[in-house]
């Protein structure tokens, strides 16, 4: 594979391109664009898996709007090569909530798929059909 330049994302791994979010800045949502339309301009397909994100809890700025529409926009060119998307994180979320609910920090892209938990049936009492 080509060397990409990337400012943000770490491809080393490639395929798998990660998001560390632990130093994450405001000014970071134009670095996070460039990459993305880079790894898009690239043509392979990819999975992203963002480390230790807040999980939405942070105060919004003006640049996660602008960041938030240009996934809005790109949602389409996005999809056709990041085949999925994850958060990772060291700790587990302190409320999961309902089980089959994708977690809170999952990216709000349109991913042609993304990991979330697998939901959960009843279960049967035995001998009853």
């Amino acid at each position: 594979m080509p060397a990409l330049a990337l400012k943000l994302l770490d491809h080393g791994d490639f395929p798998l391109v990660r998001l560390d979010a632990t130093d994450w800045r405001p000014a970071h949502g134009r670095a996070l664009i460039d990459d993305l339309e880079t790894l898009i301009e690239h043509g392979q397909p990819f999975v992203l898996i963002i480390q230790n994100g807040a999980g939405g809890k942070q105060k919004r700025t003006e640049d996660d709007k602008t960041r938030m529409l240009w996934f809005k926009a790109n949602n389409q060119r996005l999809a056709t090569c990041c085949r999925a998307s994850s958060p990772s994180s060291p700790t587990p979320p302190t409320n999961p909530g309902p089980k089959n609910k994708p977690p809170a920090s999952a990216p709000p892209w349109g991913c042609a798929s993304r990991f979330s938990p697998m939901p959960t049936r009843p279960r049967r009492k035995r001998g009853v059909r």
